[in-house]
C-alpha cells in the first residue's frame, strides 16, 4: 500500500508537500475523529483491528480542542484554565 501512495503521490503536486505515508493517516484519523465519526469505522478505514491503535497512533489532540475543553471547565467550574504549550 505505502509503495502504491508513494507512486501516486509522485505524479501529482502534492509531492513537495507531503511528508509520507503515515502523516496522512494521522490526518485522516484527526480529521475522523474531529467530525465525530464512529470510530470503529475509522479503525477499519485505516486498517486497524482494534479502534485504540487508531486513537493511541492515529489521532491528535488540535489546539481548538484543547481550547474548547479549557473553556468549558472555566464556564462549569467558575475557574481559569490556562493553557500552556508542551511542545509537541
Amino acid at each position: 500500500m505505502r509503495d502504491r501512495f508513494n507512486h501516486a503521490i509522485k505524479k501529482t503536486s502534492l509531492a513537495a508537500h507531503v511528508k509520507g505515508f503515515h502523516i496522512c493517516r494521522t490526518t485522516v484519523g484527526t480529521m475522523g475523529a474531529a467530525c465525530n465519526v464512529n470510530q470503529k469505522a475509522l479503525a477499519e478505514l485505516l486498517g486497524h483491528r482494534d479502534p485504540a491503535t487508531t486513537a493511541n497512533y492515529y489521532q491528535k489532540v488540535e489546539e481548538h480542542q484543547l481550547v474548547e475543553v479549557a473553556d468549558a471547565i472555566s464556564k462549569k467550574r467558575g475557574v481559569v484554565v490556562k493553557l500552556r504549550r508542551t511542545g509537541s
